[in-house]
């Protein structure tokens, strides 16, 4: 069994200041969602982003996700995930 958990935004999220207008992160959300996936695979985890600019990209490895999101990279990928408007995780049973 495997699970996918996504966050698809506009960008019109921030208020004037440039501050976020609502009290909680997408970044968390797909943190907590690689952590709470762990219950539906741990071969492996990956996420799919797409930026402002319509670049994809793509990290996966052969980790559960919770040790995923402490990976170098992921912890970029899921940093940016209230500035890139498609943003796609998911995790793995083999």
């Amino acid at each position: 069994m495997c699970g996918i958990h996504l966050v698809i935004h506009s960008q019109h999220t921030k208020n004037d200041k440039g501050t976020l207008s609502r009290s909680w992160s997408y970044n968390d959300y797909m943190k907590n969602g690689f952590i709470a996936g762990m219950l539906r695979g741990t071969d492996s985890s990956g996420m799919f982003q797409i930026n402002t600019k319509g670049n994809p990209f793509l990290h996966k490895l052969p980790l559960p996700g919770f040790y995923f999101t402490e990976d170098a990279m992921a912890q970029h990928f899921l940093n940016d995930v209230d500035e890139c408007p498609i943003n796609v995780g998911h995790v793995r049973a083999a």
